[in-house]
């Protein structure tokens, strides 16, 4: 091998170790600025305008067999919108006190926006207050910004929820 060729060669791989490998070349490292084959969500997040809370009354019965005398329902209301539309089947996160989070998945086409009513069973302590963290996962898999608030659990009959 010519020793000029031999010297393009070995320049050619310390600048392609040095630089990386050029734009459009499959690189899928996810690490160059400007990458645009990143897995990033698109698009706007959604929005948690706002959460009330209520009791599901005569609710025992609905938490599942087993479940003891003090044990009822708070009920969640989540309202909601998203910009461009995306709010399909999102996925919810609470906290309730402290980590860590529960979530799930809610079965509803709310578009640009809606009110859900997500439940909790438990031995909700009455008169007792707990801080709380929701948000919600659009689509697109973009994250609304926390909705932070506390709740005292209101003597029984206090707080019932409305039928939606």
């Amino acid at each position: 091998m010519p020793y000029s060729r031999l010297c393009f060669l070995l320049l050619s791989l310390v600048c392609f170790v040095v630089v990386g490998c050029p734009p459009g070349s499959g690189d899928d490292d996810d690490s160059a600025a400007g990458d645009d084959d990143d897995d990033a969500p698109v698009g706007e997040p959604p929005v948690v305008a706002d959460v009330e809370l209520c009791e599901m009354p005569n609710s025992n019965d609905d938490c599942g067999e087993g479940a003891g005398p003090g044990v009822f329902q708070l009920a969640f209301d989540v309202t909601m919108t998203d910009e461009d539309g995306d709010l399909n089947n999102p996925v919810y996160f609470l906290i309730i006190d402290a980590p860590p989070a529960v979530n799930g998945f809610l079965e509803a086409n709310l578009g640009e926006g809606g009110m859900v009513r997500i439940r909790m069973c438990s031995e909700w302590v009455r008169g007792a207050s707990f801080d709380y963290e929701l948000w919600v996962r659009d689509a697109a898999g973009n994250d609304s910004e926390r909705f932070v608030d506390s709740y005292t659990v209101p003597a029984e009959g206090a707080d019932d929820c409305a039928p939606l």
